[in-house]
């Protein structure tokens, strides 16, 4: 299980790879909270069931370029922005932190 709460501690010991997939995670949930969107309207939106939606967000299923890009354009955000976002060093973690 992916805990969004991760340390910073254990950040440390995760590989570069799996830190940029955990922020693109919770850059995609925030815009998705932004947009006003619960996970069942995007989940419609996408044509799969809420409990994928919130199994792909906390970390249970993969992320696939696929998923991303599909998640991406229903909550019309660009790509590139979420993929500039979760690469940046300054983003935390603890951003994930968001309400639902």
């Amino acid at each position: 299980m992916l805990d969004m709460h991760i340390s910073h501690r254990y950040l440390l010991l995760m590989t570069r790879s799996e830190t940029t997939i955990i922020r693109l995670r919770c850059w995609l949930r925030e815009h998705r909270v932004r947009a006003n969107m619960s996970q069942l309207d995007l989940a419609d939106r996408l044509g799969v069931v809420q409990g994928t939606l919130s199994r792909i967000e906390s970390g249970h299923v993969p992320l696939t370029v696929d998923a991303f890009l599909r998640i991406a354009e229903a909550i019309e955000v660009d790509p590139v922005d979420a993929l500039a976002a979760a690469t940046r060093s300054e983003m935390t973690v603890a951003s994930c932190d968001i309400a639902v």
